[in-house]
């Protein structure tokens, strides 16, 4: 969920070039003054200029610091609240490494499935869905997205989950990530900045998202057993007779049931409370910063307990085993890009000018190579009793590490694609 692009460059270049302070000024022509008026006084106009000089030196080092301490105060102001959920996922993460029983007793009462259930609330709260129904037309756009973000995407997740990594939860983590629908907000925030089509990106957003609590409670079983088939998680289980192989037997009816009770029916009363009144929704929209940063903090809360489920019971990940599964999902997602790149080319989606289409294919190559992390939060809460808390709490760490890399590169993408644009525009209106 995630934030625009940081703008820095004019203000501290307009800070350092202040003139000096009023006092300095009066002392320097004080100075100057005695001098002209007296020709023979050299010596004492040569002080009066150094003092003079001395205390415009002084004076402009204090404003060199004053600006230099405005200018990182600015920074760590914009970076907390900008990038509020990396750094809220971040200490939830380390507050579950150092008192794992605090998060433990948490998952020991109702306080996820409340948590769940008001994120679910505030997404359904914020959507806006008139905006969506502006790109009905682009219907080529709109099966394409669906469908990569639904069906084929997920069809590499069996491959993620036979990685060889140690423990076994954290190819758990890259396999349900990789069957999640798109994100709930940072895909419409990079489309938005890029300048491609926000109505086909938020669209894309809330078809897939509620899509996904019927096509997942069916395409979960299914990886999980295809994995399990080709010596991936669930395997070894299976032989030993160990709790995750409860997983490849997973029924998909009550998965279905849960999550139409913990993502559906909350995203659709808050939906439904925020067509209810005109005011509302220009409150909500007005707060939208608020409420993303209230649901950042909910969203932190999940991986918080079940991390401090799995390292209470003496669960430990390396270093390396984490960053290698990191890397795995990294190429993961620039192979959805390229395949949703290399879609809308092909089939031309947008349209056949690439100008024209332009702002339909930007849209669809983000949002449709993304994955969101709520929805993958409340999957594996779910998951937890079968495939037990060890698991599932690699799998949230996993889980939690790959949303923040991916939208580390997608951020970083975004800038570098909308500086290639600006250039070409630039050089366009040069030749014209």
């Amino acid at each position: 969920m995630q934030p625009p692009i940081l703008r820095h460059a004019s203000s501290s270049a307009s800070s350092s070039s202040k003139p000096p302070p009023a006092g300095a000024q009066t002392a320097a022509a004080a100075a100057a003054g005695a001098a002209a008026a007296d020709g023979r006084g050299s010596s004492a106009s040569a002080g009066a200029t150094s003092s003079s000089s001395s205390v415009s030196s002084s004076s402009n080092g204090g404003g060199a610091a004053t600006t230099a301490a405005s200018a990182v105060a600015g920074w760590l102001r914009k970076l907390v609240t900008e990038q509020y959920l990396p750094l809220m996922l971040l200490t939830a993460l380390v507050a579950a490494a150092l008192q794992p029983s605090w998060g433990l007793a948490a998952a020991k009462t109702e306080l996820q499935a409340a948590v769940t259930f008001t994120i679910f609330v505030l997404q359904g709260v914020m959507l806006r869905q008139g905006e969506a129904k502006k790109a009905l037309g682009a219907a080529g756009a709109i099966a394409w997205g669906m469908a990569s973000i639904l069906i084929i995407t997920p069809l590499l997740a069996p491959l993620a989950g036979a990685l060889p990594l140690q423990p076994p939860g954290l190819a758990l983590g890259l396999l349900v990530f990789g069957c999640m629908p798109t994100t709930l907000s940072s895909g419409v925030a990079l489309t938005q900045v890029l300048g491609g089509n926000t109505a086909l990106a938020l669209l894309l957003t809330i078809s897939t998202n509620l899509a996904s609590v019927f096509t997942l409670p069916f395409l979960l079983p299914w990886a999980l057993k295809t994995t399990a088939s080709i010596g991936g998680f669930g395997a070894a289980a299976a032989a030993a007779g160990g709790s995750a192989a409860a997983a490849v037997r997973l029924d998909p009816v009550p998965l279905l049931v849960q999550l139409v009770q913990c993502i559906l029916l909350p995203t659709l009363l808050g939906a439904g409370v925020r067509a209810s009144s005109e005011g509302l929704r220009v409150w909500v929209d007005a707060n939208r910063r608020t409420l993303s940063v209230i649901s950042g903090g909910l969203l932190s809360l999940v991986p918080w307990m079940q991390v401090s489920k799995a390292l209470a019971q003496g669960v430990t990940v390396a270093p390396a085993a984490l960053a290698a599964a990191v890397a795995w999902s990294l190429a993961f997602h620039v192979v959805y890009l390229g395949l949703n790149c290399g879609a809308a080319t092909v089939l031309r989606l947008g349209g056949s000018d690439p100008a024209a289409s332009a702002a339909t294919r930007r849209a669809l190559i983000i949002v449709a190579s993304q994955k969101t992390l709520p929805v993958a939060m409340a999957v594996l809460g779910r998951l937890a009793p079968a495939v037990g808390a060890e698991a599932a709490g690699c799998a949230a760490v996993t889980a939690v590490f790959s949303h923040l890399a991916q939208t580390c590169v997608d951020f970083a993408l975004v800038s570098r694609w909308l500086e290639h644009i600006q250039r070409r525009d630039s050089g366009k209106a040069k030749t014209a």
